[in-house]
């Protein structure tokens, strides 16, 4: 988690929308992810050929409920 922020906070702009999709994380690593602007998506298992579908539909799903999130936020919802 450390080298991702670091490296994340080292980019010439740094992005707006900071999305970290992984297997698994710490409590630790988790609140340091969100405390620093991260979306996290935990995936629960580590993505394969085997299950590429099943991790895409997660990974989709996640990403739809941040972005209605944002937009609900967005109009005051």
């Amino acid at each position: 988690m450390d080298h991702e922020l670091g490296r994340t906070l080292q980019l010439t702009q740094v992005p707006h929308l900071r999305v970290l999709v992984v297997k698994g994380l710490t409590e630790l690593a988790r609140k340091a992810a969100l405390d620093n602007g991260f979306f996290v998506i935990e995936l629960g298992k580590k993505a394969s050929v085997d299950n590429v579908q099943e991790i895409l539909e997660l990974a989709h799903r996640r990403l739809n409920e941040i972005f209605v999130g944002m937009a609900l936020e967005g109009v005051g919802l």
